[in-house]
């Protein structure tokens, strides 16, 4: 019979990986939701263990497809995008079979950009290499971004949003004093993930068969459950936009050293090094008041802040990944 040592010896790794998880998890979780609309409360926890599926399927790829360049990091965070509107949301499939413009936003213009893309990789590595000029300049610019996104919120359309109603969300235009512990609040628990992850981080992410096994599973399980029964077209577009992301990832498979972008991400990072991303609210904050002082008109909020954006990300997003579809499968000149 296995001692209480022997049992702890085998349960930690597999419990310090959860947690690494679940702490990625948070920190994709506020850039992917929290800040994308604030009317849907203050639970960012909660949230985390829902979004933790599809960032284990990312974090898993990172490694099993050993990406270390920027092209198929891409392809990875559009694989967690493709899994957050593909699988847990079925926003994918708002515009129908042959309708691409959901393919991109948010799938690959918000998820795959701003969360893993700046959120995850850039603001962690800031951290770990101390720029914190940088991080204070990122950070400030994404909270600017991130207060005028909020007011979209004041148009009429979504203050009466019956689907946002029946959900639950607080709507109407919050106070400035609520809207700013919502950005401190939020933005303390993303910081702190970052830090916490840190401690965790290790060159390799080396799941077991188990682990693999029950999230993947999990995330099949539901899609079938959620979206693969009321929606057949996502049996179609789904795969197809998976089998791209999964082709190019396998060219870099067999180009790539044996190391991942693992490694430059590995290291424990100061207290004082997340300090600067507290421009994020501190910035939101300020547009959020001025906006409340001067109550730009509806047109104004409609054709700047919305479709100028939507549309804006949208097309990044596209050529980003074809980009990173192109150099994945492009032949590379031997290095020395």
């Amino acid at each position: 019979m296995k001692s209480a040592g022997q049992i702890w010896q085998k349960a930690r790794p597999v419990g310090q990986r959860l947690l690494f998880v679940f702490l990625t998890a948070i920190i994709l979780t506020f850039f992917s939701e929290r800040s994308y609309w604030y009317i849907t409360g203050f639970d960012l926890l909660g949230a985390a263990v829902f979004y933790a599926f599809p960032t284990f399927a990312f974090l898993w790829a990172v490694e099993h497809f050993r990406v270390r360049r920027p092209a198929p990091l891409f392809l990875t965070a559009a694989l967690y995008g493709f899994l957050v509107e593909g699988v847990l949301a079925p926003i994918l499939y708002a515009d129908g079979l042959f309708g691409w413009f959901h393919v991109s936003y948010t799938s690959l213009g918000w998820h795959a950009i701003i969360s893993v893309i700046f959120g995850w990789y850039l603001l962690h590595r800031w951290m770990l290499q101390g720029k914190l000029g940088w991080l204070t300049i990122g950070s400030a610019a994404f909270g600017l971004f991130w207060g005028a996104w909020s007011l979209v919120f004041w148009l009429p359309e979504n203050l009466n949003d019956p689907e946002l109603l029946a959900s639950g969300a607080d709507l109407g235009i919050w106070s400035i004093g609520k809207f700013a512990l919502y950005a401190f609040s939020m933005a303390l628990g993303m910081a702190l993930a970052h830090y916490g992850v840190s401690r965790l981080w290790k060159e390799r992410f080396t799941p077991t068969k188990w682990e693999t096994g029950f999230f993947g599973l999990s995330l099949v399980a539901y899609f079938i459950l959620n979206i693969g029964i009321s929606t057949p077209i996502a049996w179609i577009k789904l795969p197809v936009l998976l089998l791209a992301v999964f082709a190019g990832l396998l060219c870099n498979l067999k180009r790539e050293p044996s190391n991942t972008i693992f490694d430059d991400l590995t290291g424990s990072i100061s207290f004082k090094h997340i300090l600067p991303t507290l421009a994020m609210p501190i910035t939101a904050v300020g547009i959020y008041s001025l906006a409340m002082v001067l109550q730009p008109s509806e047109a104004f909020l409609r054709d700047v802040f919305y479709n100028l954006t939507v549309f804006t990300q949208t097309g990044l997003g596209w050529v980003l990944f074809a980009v990173a579809l192109v150099d994945s499968f492009r032949p590379r000149r031997a290095s020395s």
